[in-house]
This record gives C-alpha cells, sequence and structure tokens, in this order.
C-alpha cells in the first residue's frame, strides 16, 4: 500500500486516506511488496520513524488509516512464499472477525486476491475492487465482488464490452499540495517510468532526433518500475544503430516528493503503448499547468479534458513488446510540437492557462470523493458487520450442519 513505483497502490491509498477524512474508520493490511525495489522509500520511512521490530508484521498510522503490513523475505510479488500467502490470509480472516467492517476493499486479481474476496462474502461482507488496468481477461477473478470501481469511462467502457461487466467510473485522487510546485524553472521535457510499455523507446527516438536539431532542449527520465538504459538498448535495435548515446537526457530516481520534478518541466510526454487507464501524472501535470503530449488512445485523452496534443501510432505500435516505432514523421510532428512550447511564449502560457483550468474542473479531489461515497452507499447501508459472521460462515461451510450439530452434543 505505500509503494510509491505503483500508480494503483498510491491511488487506493489516497482513497482510503480519503474515507478516513470523511469520518469512516479504516484499516488496510498489506505485505511488503513492491513493484519496483524503489518503490519501498515510503514503507521505509514508516519502519524507520515506527522503530525496526522483530515480528512477522509491522503497524503503523498513515493519514488516520492504521496499516498493517505482513513482511516478506522478498520484494518481487513472485516470490512470496506459501508460508507468506498463510501468514497474510490469517492475519486478514482475523482482521475480518475482529474488526468486523460494513465493507472490503482491494484490488488485483491473483488467487490469494480472489480467495479474500471469498472470504468476506462467506461473512456477508460486499466487496469493492479498484480496477484501472486493461490487462484483466476473464470474470472469474470478480465473481465475489460486488462493486468495481474505475477511474476512466474509456476502461469502463472497455470491460463493458470485452467481458461483459461495466465498472463505475469516480475518477482520480491527486491531492493538489502533494503534487503542485511551488517554483519552477519549466526548462525540461518530462517523461516518468521508461519501460518499454509506456513508450520510452518513443520517447528515446524523440530525444535523439531533438539532440541533434536541438540540443538546447533537455529531457528528464524519472524512473519508477522502468529503466531508461533498457529502452535505449531496444530503441538502439529498432533504429539499427542509434542512438548510442543521447547527452540531453537526465535519469531521476523514482521519488516520492515530484514537486521539484514538475517544476523543473516545461511539459509532460505520455507515448504509452498499452492500454493506459487514467494516466495520474496527466492530472498532476494538468494541476501543474504542464502542456501534455500524450496517446490518442485509451483513456489519456479523457484525462486531458479536451486540452493537451495527441498523437496517433500504428497499431504495431501497440503490440508487445512494445519496441516497433512510429514513422519518422510522426517523430518529427511530436519534435515541431515540443519546439513550439519551447519558442512561441505566447502560444505556451496560454496553454499552460487552460491546463490549469481544465484540471480544476474535472479533476477536482472532492467532487471524485463524493462520486466514490455516492457508490459505496447502497453497499454500507447494508451494515454487515453487525452481522453474525459465525452463524454466516457455518451456513458456508458445506458441513457446517454436521459440525455445529456434533459441537452441540459434546
Amino acid at each position: 500500500m505505500l509503494d510509491t513505483s505503483s500508480g494503483a497502490s498510491i491511488t487506493v491509498r489516497r482513497i482510503l486516506a480519503q474515507l478516513a477524512k470523511r469520518g469512516f474508520e479504516v484499516r488496510a493490511l498489506g505485505a511488503s511488496i513492491f513493484d519496483a525495489p524503489h518503490g519501498k522509500t515510503a514503507f521505509a520511512e514508516k519502519c524507520v520513524q515506527y522503530g525496526k521490530r522483530r515480528a512477522p508484521a509491522v503497524e503503523f498510522d498513515d493519514e488516520a488509516v492504521h496499516h498493517t503490513v505482513v513482511l516478506t523475505r522478498t520484494s518481487n510479488r513472485n516470490g512470496m512464499t506459501a508460508a507468506e500467502e498463510f501468514r497474510w490470509y490469517t492475519a486478514y480472516t482475523r482482521m475480518l472477525d475482529s474488526f468486523r467492517p460494513d465493507l472490503v476493499m482491494t484490488y488485483g486479481g491473483l488467487p490469494l486476491d480472489i480467495l479474500a474476496t471469498q472470504e468476506a462474502r462467506r461473512r456477508g461482507v460486499p466487496v469493492a475492487a479498484y480496477l484501472a488496468n486493461g490487462n484483466y481477461r476473464g470474470t472469474n477473478w470478480c465473481r465475489d465482488i460486488d462493486l468495481i470501481l474505475t477511474d476512466s469511462e474509456m476502461t469502463r467502457n472497455h470491460y463493458r464490452e470485452q467481458d461483459g461487466f461495466e465498472p463505475q467510473c469516480i475518477g482520480k485522487f491527486v491531492v493538489p499540495e502533494e503534487v503542485i510546485a511551488e517554483h519552477g524553472s519549466r526548462e525540461r521535457v518530462l517523461f516518468v517510468n521508461p519501460s518499454l510499455a509506456k513508450g520510452a523507446a518513443i520517447v528515446a527516438t524523440l530525444a535523439a532526433h531533438l539532440e541533434k536539431t536541438r540540443p538546447d532542449i533537455k529531457f528528464e527520465v524519472v524512473e519508477t518500475r522502468g529503466n531508461w538504459a533498457t529502452a535505449c538498448r531496444a530503441a538502439r535495435r529498432s533504429m539499427r544503430g542509434g542512438p548510442a548515446s543521447l547527452t540531453n537526457v537526465i535519469v531521476t530516481p523514482n521519488t516520492a516528493d515530484m514537486r521539484p520534478v514538475y517544476g523543473r518541466a516545461r511539459l509532460l510526454l505520455v507515448p504509452s503503448l498499452w492500454w493506459e487507464s487514467g494516466s495520474r501524472v496527466i492530472v498532476e501535470a494538468a494541476l501543474n499547468g504542464l502542456p501534455v503530449i500524450a496517446v490518442n488512445r485509451g483513456g489519456p485523452p479523457e484525462m486531458l479534458g479536451g486540452e493537451g496534443f495527441l498523437v496517433d501510432f500504428p497499431e504495431a505500435c501497440h503490440r508487445a513488446p512494445y519496441t516497433t516505432l512510429p514513422p519518422r514523421n510522426t517523430i518529427a510532428e511530436m519534435a515541431a510540437t515540443i519546439e513550439r512550447l519551447y519558442d512561441d511564449t505566447e502560444f505556451y502560457q496560454d496553454c499552460v492557462v487552460r491546463m490549469r483550468d481544465m484540471a480544476a474542473r474535472k479533476h477536482d479531489l472532492e467532487t471524485n470523493t463524493d462520486r466514490l461515497l455516492a457508490c459505496l452507499q447502497p453497499l454500507l447501508e447494508q451494515r454487515a458487520g453487525d452481522a453474525d459472521f459465525a452463524k454466516n460462515l457455518q451456513k458456508a461451510h458445506r458441513h457446517g450442519e454436521t459440525i455445529a450439530r456434533e459441537r452441540g452434543s459434546c
């Protein structure tokens, strides 16, 4: 839940904090699992703050949300052992029976996630799931989920057409004060998460183009899950020989505080090639008044609300391993847009004002929290935590009546 390299973790953490601010008692149960090693920053700080403990789990409070984190030997989800999963599962069932929630919220579709939703349903507790990913297939993962929430209408439509279920759109959850830079030089072209699926090979090709024509324009690449060196190697293979090195690119490690980064940025690139549900960095950039050049596919056009600059890539670019490059004229057009955003001051300032106005109108945190609560209200009104969990579990057990009879005769 404190993974700074995972958009889903960041969003769900903010959703829980918003619910706590609205008066709900919220507890979170997770594990020391991260999408990337450098996503541990916030978790490590909490461990230092609350002290190291020789225990199977650590506990701490974060914005009125009480967290329990089951410790694992590795931060890689694929390396989580059966014993660690059982420890998490045991902690989860105990928390259900002691905390007695009116609602369980989750995200993810792995077997342990599915088991967690089953346990809630057996007790009669409704489940809401957050889904901001276009890669889920089938419906087994959501069989025991009452409400699916997503961040964009595009993803809502995507699953309605693909699998026949319809998530409810609640928008993005971004706190302006946490992302808006107080001061800024507005000097760099920003790209976050240099993975091939996010269009890193395209950005490397674009940087190589501008290195020759406009060496004064500098790129800043923030590594979250992706690795810039890997992207450059892929671009070299696709371009058959270049770029060997890029002197106009500055690589910044993952950070929990993006405000200085946004302060240095003049614009943001979001050329994602996989399904981008509702790019969080677009909202953060818009709140800073940064113009955005984004792919015209999935959620980015919706996040831009009619602003920004959209680029169409050939269908081949959207297929894994995401190393196919667009035509040279597409790269040249993107470069021309960047150059204008640097050279035409009046044009740039107009873009800045329009982006800020759009962000205030479309991505207001409290409005989206109201939308979330409207979706959750029918489930919360059931007051499932007041039910007799033991009785519900007995009914759900195939041998429940026999067990009850045997216990009664003892």
